[in-house]
């Protein structure tokens, strides 16, 4: 982990005492990146109260926290909703600001020395061979002189909703000119982990994150608009082909749903384990996976802006690791398919 802080220079306006981008290295805009391969069990887990502006993803982790262990079908099931281990998790550690504190990642490998060479993070899980993985392992990486996801000592502009380009003169007065300020103030901010875990909570509600945080703006005002936003949406997903709809069919789960006719809403439905396997597994999904899977439309700003600040093709040459990048971004990683595996046994 890099021993010194990143800091970013602000641009205000202050008139209205808003953020109007950020100028920063490659450090900060490293951090903001690993927002997009935290899985959403991991991201409640960082929130305040574990507490994000989405109701049903903070009811669904508190379900698997209050469920009982019995109910599992392998040891470490709870550890592997609540705080899944991720394709960057590893690289993450050498960022410039850890926001998982001065956690210590720790592995196991098989207890009876087989020859299938795997580990796991979560002590006790089942090894190819049946027996436990128990032994500690210590699996490291070295931090690099570069940076976790960028390379080189290019600086980039962040808008106050998460979008990155390059630093230069004209995308300054772009974004200056467009907004119609005048009355600009520069401040500089050492960025630490509190500021870190602020930012995260803040770009889930909110599509002026920087100012939230370096402002001192309260965000319950953008969480509360955020919450009337989302309850007035209809999402309009693509049309499924009749061929997808044919090879899905084998994959169909069926629930039953109690309906309250009169007000015309679901009061509960009943399944068996099949369909609280898919719900939980939400948790291990990397948050970029979902922006991806709603076609960069997942009605979180900065999150959009930042995948697809990952997508421009001006700042592809800063890339360091692009393909760690797309793996922890895709939809269809190995450690996805594994905890997507059956986690509750059917009581």
């Amino acid at each position: 982990m890099a021993s010194k802080s990143p800091m970013l220079t602000l641009t205000i306006d202050k008139s209205t005492n808003r953020v109007v981008f950020a100028e920063a290295d490659k450090d900060f805009v490293d951090i903001l990146l690993s927002f997009l391969t935290l899985p959403l069990g991991t991201i409640v887990s960082l929130t305040k109260n574990n507490s994000t502006p989405f109701p049903c993803l903070n009811n669904l982790y508190k379900s698997v926290k209050d469920l009982n262990d019995e109910y599992f079908k392998i040891n470490p099931g709870k550890d592997l909703l609540l705080r899944p281990s991720y394709e960057a998790e590893m690289e993450c550690l050498h960022l410039a600001v850890n926001l998982e504190g001065d956690r210590v990642l720790t592995y196991y490998t098989c207890s009876q020395d087989c020859d299938y060479g795997i580990w796991s993070p979560y002590l006790n899980t089942k090894c190819n061979c049946g027996a436990l993985m128990s032994r500690k392992v210590k699996i490291a990486r070295e931090a690099g002189k570069e940076g976790v996801f960028l390379r080189g000592v290019m600086r980039f502009i962040i808008t106050d909703d998460f979008v990155i380009m390059p630093a230069s003169t004209q995308a300054a007065m772009k974004l200056i000119s467009g907004l119609c300020v005048s009355n600009l103030e520069e401040r500089n901010i050492t960025v630490g982990r509190s500021e870190v875990l602020a930012l995260l909570q803040s770009s889930l509600a909110s599509n002026r994150a920087l100012t939230d945080v370096f402002i001192a703006r309260e965000i319950d005002n953008a969480r509360v608009a955020l919450h009337e936003k989302l309850d007035s949406l209809t999402l309009n997903p693509k049309p499924i082909s009749s061929q997808s709809d044919n090879n899905s069919n084998n994959n169909n789960i069926c629930i039953k749903i109690i309906i309250d006719k009169h007000e015309n809403k679901v009061l509960y439905a009943e399944s068996n384990q099949d369909f609280a396997n898919l719900l939980f597994g939400f948790l291990t999904y990397p948050s970029g996976s979902v922006v991806k899977n709603l076609n960069q439309n997942s009605r979180i700003t900065c999150f959009d802006n930042l995948y697809a600040s990952v997508l421009k093709p001006d700042i592809a040459d800063s890339f360091k690791m692009l393909l760690l990048l797309e793996a922890a971004l895709g939809s269809e990683t190995a450690l996805t398919d594994a905890f997507m595996k059956a986690i509750i046994e059917d009581k």
